[in-house]
């Protein structure tokens, strides 16, 4: 789900230049990496189908930690650490820390947005899960949760998976991937008679050739999938997501 209170324009100035800053040393740092150290390499991602409507989310974080190497988890385990089925963006950044994964969530709100009470995919769960919600978001920043509230721009977005051992899991609305097959077959979240759907799914590269993303989604079979990055924005920039985003650094490995 997605991530109230709207972030304030010094807020994003300020997020916006200390990201700009971090994100250019560690693009840097990674691509010295690859060039210098010719046994560097980083684990595939390999794909996690979900069980449930509601755990798309955790298929995906699952995903992420099977690519980490973290490999004693199971769907079970993380929905016990969660202790419950309204699973937010919020949630999933505090399971991957809490395996010292590194993220950064970017967000357009902080909190439960109360835009969404009368949307039929929210609704049910909002008055719930907003205390609960609120708390995640003022301990992120304790739990080494790298918060910025900003959008991301698909080029942007491109060129940090096109560095190997970068993924990106994803809020999206899977009814607007019109005419693709992720739209035909995947399952939500949590399946409404809304016009939004949520889902998460993992994004694994950029092949800028064709200006194409290559998605893992938890409802459909292992291999990745290609979705343009007009798609892809359009998707995951819909009423209902906030444009909630992980951006995620696998660890690596070293080989001799």
């Amino acid at each position: 789900m997605a991530a109230s209170a709207s972030c304030t324009e010094v807020v994003l100035a300020s997020s916006a230049e200390a990201s700009c800053s971090s994100s250019c040393r560690q693009t840097s740092l990674q691509l010295s990496l690859q060039m210098l150290v010719p046994g560097i390499r980083f684990r595939p991602v390999p794909h996690v189908e979900q069980r449930f409507s509601w755990d798309c989310g955790l298929a995906c974080t699952l995903m992420v930690l099977q690519a980490a190497g973290i490999g004693a988890e199971t769907l079970s385990s993380l929905h016990r650490r969660c202790r419950t089925s309204s699973i937010w963006t919020i949630d999933l950044a505090h399971l991957l820390r809490h395996f010292h994964i590194h993220v950064q969530f970017l967000t357009q709100m902080v909190g439960a947005n109360p835009a969404y009470a009368d949307e039929r995919f929210y609704m049910e769960q909002l008055q719930e899960d907003t205390v609960r919600v609120r708390h995640l978001f003022e301990t992120a920043s304790a739990k080494g949760i790298d918060l910025q509230c900003r959008s991301i721009s698909a080029e942007e977005l491109g060129k940090f998976l096109a560095i190997d051992g970068h993924v990106a899991i994803v809020l999206l609305d899977k009814g607007i991937l019109t005419g693709s097959k992720a739209a035909v077959q995947a399952r939500s979240c949590e399946q409404s008679e809304s016009s939004y759907a949520g889902h998460y799914v993992v994004l694994t590269g950029f092949l800028p050739t064709s200006d194409r993303f290559l998605m893992l989604d938890p409802a459909l079979e292992p291999a990745a999938l290609p979705v343009s990055s007009t798609a892809l924005d359009a998707a995951r920039k819909a009423f209902g997501t906030d444009e909630d985003l992980l951006l995620i650094q696998l660890p690596t490995i070293f080989t001799h």
